[in-house]
């Protein structure tokens, strides 16, 4: 019965030893966590502060944003956008930037012209891509971007 008894004070003691490191380890690397964070902020802060709100989403979004942006300056509100980009981020910065316009995104060349027949649209953004519509005319065209009118 007495070894019985020392096992359990050496088990609870083998907890007690367990949790005390375990508390140990997550106070020592809270601490590492803070200082990094704290060293960080300032090496970022050199380059993100004297940026301005654009610059700041050009670095974050690339070129895709700078496109988003050019579609909401030439376009008018509630119109009915179709946009051709092969990036995945036009359509979620597009429905974000671009609202209340309404916008359909696709990635492939072919599906275009199917599209285009099928629904009305008052514009057609195209990136990295050039190519002449019927029903369309050219509003505004910037390297490598184009923004085609419905007639």
């Amino acid at each position: 019965m007495r070894i019985f008894k020392d096992t359990q004070k050496n088990l609870a003691n083998l907890k007690i030893k367990i949790f005390f490191v375990v508390v140990f380890i997550w106070i020592v690397l809270s601490v590492f966590d803070v200082g990094f964070n704290f060293i960080k902020s300032f090496s970022e802060a050199k380059h993100w502060l004297p940026l301005s709100d654009v610059q700041k989403r050009h670095e974050i979004y690339g070129n895709i944003y700078d496109f988003v942006a050019f579609i909401n300056n030439h376009t008018e509100n509630y119109s009915s956008i179709l946009v051709y980009s092969k990036s995945d981020l036009a359509y979620y910065l597009g429905r974000y930037y671009l609202y209340p316009r309404n916008i359909n995104v696709i990635s492939n060349k072919n599906e275009i012209n199917q599209i285009l027949t099928k629904k009305y649209f008052n514009y057609v953004a195209l990136d990295n891509y050039q190519q002449n519509f019927n029903e369309y005319t050219v509003l505004v065209s910037v390297s490598p971007w184009t923004i085609l009118k419905h007639l």
